[in-house]
């Protein structure tokens, strides 16, 4: 190990002719010139990057070309990241956005979201360029997982201590206290690594493990003195003749990078070396940065509140959003502004709103994508209704209380988006949404997705019992029945009225009896359906009841029309606008009747005429529904108590 003290200075190695060097200037402006010549796409600003970088290390050899360096590490580090970010949201849905970036004294240049064909060591060295530059939103995006993980390569391709490695360089930087684990992890996967060179491996990558062990804990003796073996080892390395041309080794562009992000710590150093530019480290050259801006692809709202479920699902917090809303071709658009959001610099995102008053003629005519799928907003669900919650806490409650209305909003929104027919394929368009179907694609079915919207309707109501005092009020009055079954009813009862309507037409044509026989209650349905001793008294009269003479419809002249009428059981207890459809008898038992469950009357109708058969009772009960008609009847003897 050098000393510190005997030795401060570290030549750079020998690297040959210089016109050499000059000559690949010249070549790097022609490929430069090529690429800024036509269209971009992604692999292009991935080249472009590679470019940059090689044009700022080389003319580190070369005073007169100092201003050009300067503004190459500048402009290296905003392709890196772009092209990251591009990695980062290519494949994720099926239409993929745009990326934006406007380099100081150049035109912005836009290109679509695609791989950039960039890998860990790219990452590494774009990460580099951004610390050096000290470049915000460029290490703001680039210091997350997500874009590390985009630039893995197969295993036979690249060392598994490549992730490790990187994510300790981004830990360092944005989390000094948890990179210990990160080195640690990285320093044992360096022990069984086969693909890269053992010599690069070992004067290279490993020592800078000792210097960001340094630099996270604040230790500036530490640091310096691995600084310097991290620079000799640099030195040995690049001073081989196999290596004169190699321009990775004209700077030591990690160390360069970590020593900046050093200097801006507090941690200064007497080191020099020609590997190590003071102006850089200090920060003390003109440097102005690229603007990065990433476009979603357009997309359409079905309800007011997507959006923000879709920017939620994204990770942006709401803090980091801002929006306006204006008209533009007969349409209504919202337009997010996102900025510094963790991960995500600049963004913006544009939806379609549907029509306030009520025009669906451009919703249908439009071809814009919808911007969530079933499948998103399932697994939104799940995160909103998940989020923990301490019921001691008022504002713990009311958070997740709003929690709870996104959950239902967006499962009686994906209601509405499965497949008219019952054997059609869910539509799928982005990763999220197919790994939800990949796990579990039983949950995409209707009854499975309305019970489940049952349960947080209860939930619901629980905290808003809670809210509004220390007991539930009485479960059959419209008032206690709260905003649970409101929200829920309001969403989703053209759902369930568009779904039950074929099993009516079916009743009216079943003859043999065989499909009403699939109505019988269950025993436990009883229980479910009805609360306290109701359950007890309408399990003995339905049982009786299907046993000896099982309700029928009474087959009215087909073709009939149907006319059904859905609501939840709480909105029984008065009159309102679901429950008038309902026999006035309801009123008088809704208290006995479990409130979040789904009731539903019908009428048959000869085409054209306004009268018809009525009927009433059909239930919802989890998983499927359970004939109990006329219960007003049967619970008669507790009404008039």
């Amino acid at each position: 190990m050098t000393n510190a003290q005997d030795t401060q200075s570290v030549p750079r190695h020998d690297v040959g002719d210089l016109e050499l060097w000059r000559g690949d200037l010249q070549h790097i402006a022609s490929l430069q010139a090529i690429i800024h010549a036509r269209d971009l796409v992604a692999e292009d600003v991935g080249r472009l990057f590679q470019y940059e970088l090689r044009l700022a290390l080389i003319t580190a050899l070369f005073p007169e070309e100092q201003k050009t360096g300067y503004a190459a590490l500048a402009r290296g580090a905003g392709l890196a990241h772009a092209a990251i970010l591009s990695q980062r949201y290519a494949g994720r849905r099926k239409e993929d956005g745009t990326i934006t970036f406007a380099e100081p004294g150049r035109a912005p240049q836009s290109f679509a979201v695609e791989h950039a064909g960039l890998a860990y060591p790219d990452w590494l060295k774009g990460f580099t360029l951004a610390l050096i530059v000290r470049d915000g939103p460029a290490i703001n995006t680039l210091a997350t997982v997500s874009s590390i993980e985009v630039c893995s390569r197969p295993p036979e391709f690249i060392d598994a201590f490549w992730p490790l490695y990187c994510s300790a360089f981004a830990a360092v930087v944005v989390e000094p206290e948890a990179a210990s684990r990160w080195l640690d992890d990285a320093a044992r996967a360096m022990q069984h690594a086969h693909i890269a060179e053992p010599t690069l491996l070992n004067l290279v990558h490993r020592p800078i493990l000792g210097l960001l062990a340094a630099l996270a804990e604040g230790n500036s003796l530490a640091y310096q003195q691995a600084l310097m073996d991290a620079l000799h080892a640099h030195q040995r390395y690049y001073s081989h003749p196999s290596q004169k041309r190699n321009w990775n080794g004209l700077l030591a562009l990690p160390l360069v990078g970590l020593s900046a992000l050093a200097v801006d710590r507090g941690l200064p150093h007497d080191v020099t070396s020609d590997y190590l530019p003071a102006d850089l480290v200090r920060g003390e050259f003109p440097r102005p940065l690229t603007e990065v801006i990433y476009s979603y692809a357009p997309m359409r709202a079905g309800t007011g509140e997507e959006p923000g479920w879709f920017l939620d699902l994204e990770g942006i917090p709401r803090a980091n959003r801002e929006h306006v809303i204006v008209e533009q071709d007969n349409r209504l658009l919202a337009r997010y502004d996102i900025r510094n959001a963790p991960g995500l610099s600049h963004a913006i995102a544009e939806f379609e709103l549907p029509d306030p008053h009520g025009d669906t003629l451009f919703a249908a005519q439009s071809e814009t994508r919808l911007a969530l799928d079933v499948g998103e907003l399932l697994y939104l669900a799940e995160v909103y209704s998940n989020q923990p919650v301490n019921w001691d806490d008022l504002e713990s409650l009311r958070h997740y209380r709003a929690n709870l209305v996104n959950a239902l909003g967006c499962v009686t929104t994906a209601l509405t988006r499965l497949p008219d027919e019952p054997a059609g394929a869910v539509e799928i368009g982005s990763q999220q949404g197919q790994a939800m179907v990949d796990a579990e694609p039983g949950r995409f079915q209707p009854e499975r997705i309305i019970a489940y919207r049952q349960v947080l309707a209860a939930e619901l109501q629980r905290v808003d019992a809670t809210l509004g005092g220390a007991t539930p009020r009485k479960s059959g009055s419209a008032e206690g029945f709260g905003d649970a079954a409101r929200v829920a009813a309001a969403l989703s009862i053209e759902v369930i009225r568009a779904q039950i309507t074929p099993l009516l037409e079916a009743l009216a044509a079943d003859i043999s009896g065989e499909l009403v026989a699939q109505l019988r209650p269950r025993e436990e349905d009883y229980a479910r359906i009805f609360i306290g001793a109701a359950a007890d008294i309408a399990r003995a009269v339905y049982t009786t009841l299907w046993t000896q003479s099982p309700p029928r419809t009474a087959q009215p002249a087909l073709p009939v029309e149907v006319r059904c009428f859905v609501a939840p059981a709480g909105m029984l207890a008065e009159d309102n606008e679901l429950s008038c459809h309902f026999p006035q008898g309801y009123r008088a038992i809704a208290q006995w009747l479990q409130p979040q469950r789904i009731w539903v009357a019908w009428k048959y109708l000869q085409p054209g005429e306004l009268s018809g058969q009525a009927y009433n009772g059909l239930v919802w009960v989890d998983d499927h529904w359970a004939w109990v008609p006329k219960p007003f009847r049967v619970l008669r003897v507790l009404a008039e108590k």
